[in-house]
This record gives C-alpha cells, sequence and structure tokens, in this order.
C-alpha cells in the first residue's frame, strides 16, 4: 500500500512539471493594481438561437466620437503596415474563404515568444479603439482567437473567444481577457461563459482605463470588463494560438478596424 502511494505521489509531482513546463507563469493580482467592474454577463448559443440575459450596455461610443483611423477588410491582400511575428505561412491565408483571415490555431504563447502567426501593428497616439470579428469555436485546452494589446512578450492584454479546462479561474468555453504583467498571466481571469461560434470584439482604451465589449452579431455591444492599467500599447493586433493539443482548429476574422477616440 505504501508503495502504491508513493507511486501516485510520484505520478503527480511529475505531471505538475510537464503543466508547468508547457505554460506561462501565473501571478496573483494586487487589488490596488486594477480596479474591475465586470457586467457577469452570460452568453450561451444553442442551435439555431442566441439566448443573453443582459441588456446591452449604454456605454458603447457613438458614431459621432469616432474618427476613421484604418480598415482591413481581409480581401486579396493584407493592408500595408501589418508585422508578423513567428510567421508560419503555411498556416494563414486569405483564400480558404474569400473576405476572410484564416489563421490556425497553433501552439505557443505570446508571453513565452512562441506564438505562431501573431499579426501586429503600430497603435495610434492617444485614445483608440480595435475591433474584430472571429468565427472560431475552440474545444480544447487553450486553445484562443482574439484581440491583442501589446507592449511586450512579458506586458499585454488579450481578449478573444478560448476553450481553457476548469482550473485557475477557468470555467470551459468563454469570452476571456487576459492580462500578462512581467510574463506572467494575473489572476483572477476574466471570463464571460459563453458557446458562440462567432463573436465580435472591441476594446476602447482611455488614458489608462481599458473597455472591453463583445458582441454576437455586431449590432448589439456589450460591456463585459472594464480595468485601468498602466500599459504602453505599442502595437496592437490579432493573437491565434495556444493550442495544446494534437487537432490544429482555425480562425476566420471578418475584419480589423483601428479608430481615434474622442
Amino acid at each position: 500500500m505504501k508503495q502504491f502511494l508513493l507511486i501516485t505521489l510520484l505520478s503527480l509531482i511529475l505531471s505538475g512539471c510537464l503543466i508547468n513546463a508547457q505554460e506561462p507563469t501565473i501571478n496573483p493580482i494586487e487589488l490596488q493594481e486594477i480596479s474591475i467592474q465586470a457586467t457577469g454577463i452570460y452568453l450561451t448559443q444553442a442551435a439555431n438561437a442566441t439566448a443573453i440575459t443582459a441588456p446591452p450596455t449604454t456605454d458603447t461610443p457613438q458614431a459621432e466620437g469616432i474618427t476613421p483611423f484604418f480598415r482591413d477588410d481581409f480581401d486579396t491582400e493584407l493592408q500595408p503596415g501589418w508585422i508578423w511575428v513567428n510567421e508560419d505561412k503555411k498556416n494563414w491565408n486569405l483564400s480558404t474563404r474569400p473576405g476572410t483571415l484564416m489563421i490556425n490555431i497553433q501552439g505557443g504563447y505570446v508571453s513565452l515568444g512562441n506564438a505562431a502567426n501573431l499579426l501586429l501593428r503600430s497603435a495610434p497616439e492617444g485614445d483608440f479603439m480595435i475591433e474584430t470579428a472571429v468565427s472560431a469555436l475552440p474545444e480544447d485546452n487553450n486553445q484562443f482567437a482574439g484581440l491583442i494589446l501589446y507592449e511586450s512578450d512579458k506586458n499585454y492584454i488579450q481578449m478573444g473567444n478560448s476553450f481553457c479546462s476548469p482550473v485557475n479561474g477557468c470555467t470551459g468555453q468563454g469570452i476571456y481577457i487576459d492580462t500578462y504583467r512581467d510574463g506572467g498571466l494575473m489572476l483572477p481571469r476574466i471570463v464571460n461563459k459563453a458557446n458562440l461560434a462567432y463573436a465580435a470584439f472591441r476594446v476602447i482604451r482611455h488614458g489608462s482605463v481599458y473597455s472591453f465589449y463583445m458582441s454576437s452579431d455586431g449590432k448589439l455591444w456589450y460591456l463585459v470588463h472594464q480595468t485601468q492599467i498602466a500599459l504602453n500599447v505599442f502595437r496592437v493586433g490579432l493573437v491565434t494560438g495556444q493550442n495544446v493539443d494534437d487537432l490544429i482548429p482555425s480562425a476566420y476574422y471578418d475584419y480589423f478596424i483601428i479608430e481615434k477616440v474622442k
């Protein structure tokens, strides 16, 4: 019996080591650093219907407060100014589904410097908004597709559709907003439970305040999180990765927008 318990204990220790070797460090968050005001929205999507149990936010900026800055509709070629990080040409294209940018959800983390096909461009000065819409349904651990606000590989925020096994604040499928500081994932994780094959994401920066919105149809927008954090956002763009499974699903981005906010 003692020998069995010893073997079991060693197996658990080794398993933990393997997991930690593949994933970034998770750091506890200090309440003084980030102030969170989440709305607690719960989203579900059935085969033929979408039910949202919270009203649309009244904080969505109006058109008169937004100045056009950049837009890419992913037609036959990318607009000038994009920068690929760790480009893998075999795993992205504009032809599989014309009018969309297809990026396969491969392995790798931005914080570890090994995220494939990270797509970035320069962020504007001052206050701005970024937005995209993506068709993807992550179904295995850590698969992610969405937006990124990037200072460096160690400091950034990402918002997107993801699947994360129920540990460290994960709840399976959902809309995840992950903040990385000094290479570590900050806790608590911001999660809105969802099962959406299509979702639009919008992030608005006002000084050091970041507001995160999502929509299931690109028309009604919901404020899902707001945070105040010191982050020098040099670049913005699309992040697709963190897949730890052999199966490689695809994400299809409809567009990417940057707009200056008054």
